[in-house]
């Protein structure tokens, strides 16, 4: 029995890591919450509905990165860490995150035959109302005026389907060609998000 045990032994110890993982990890413990730290601005339920799908799932290593991957598409985190806790009775999930600053403004400056030059600035809202809203505004003066705005969702229906919406205003005098623009545009935009790093719609 002894020199089994040792040969036992000695086996385990050549095998890499990997398969060791594996084979403890046939029945693994299930994923029964999710704790996050560091949120300030960013409120519970944003990270409810991007990690739900694994609540009651058994851990398995790559969760981690498909938590942080669905976190990380909504830029407004410049780091996310997670980390699996075990309990008696199942698997905490610990996510730990610092958020990006809420509100970033711009400054602008261009030049064309067309118009001359043309100066202005945005304001751009990165969770806007702490539920990972993004909201845009964009103006341009000068030889034309030119007006930005853009309203995006991650999430109206289920947790997979998002919209934006995007108006545009152009007034220019074109010296060169000897004629004036006026137009306004308008764009709504369907997104669906397929196997969590894909975007389509139109």
């Amino acid at each position: 029995p002894g020199t089994l045990l040792q040969l036992v032994f000695a086996i385990a110890l050549l095998l890499p890591p990997d398969f060791l993982f594996s084979a403890q990890s046939v029945y693994p413990k299930k994923i029964k919450a999710i704790r996050v730290v560091g949120n300030k601005r960013t409120q519970d339920l944003v990270f409810q509905r991007e990690l739900s799908p694994l609540i009651g799932a058994p851990f398995l290593r790559d969760f981690a990165d498909f938590a942080v991957g669905r976190l990380d598409r909504l830029r407004l985190f410049s780091g996310i860490k997670i980390t699996p806790v075990e309990e008696e009775d199942g698997i905490v999930l610990l996510v730990e995150v610092k958020e990006t600053y809420p509100v970033i403004p711009s400054v602008s400056l261009s030049f064309s035959d067309e118009n001359g030059f043309l100066i202005g600035g945005g304001l751009s809202v990165l969770n806007l109302d702490r539920k990972a809203f993004f909201l845009s505004g964009k103006v341009m003066v000068g030889g034309a005026t030119n007006i930005e705005f853009r309203l995006a969702n991650p999430w109206i229906r289920g947790d997979q389907l998002a919209y934006r919406l995007d108006l545009f205003y152009r007034e220019r005098k074109n010296e060169v060609f000897g004629f004036h623009e006026t137009a306004t545009e308008v764009y709504a935009t369907l997104l669906r998000q397929h196997k969590d790093r894909l975007n389509y719609g139109g």
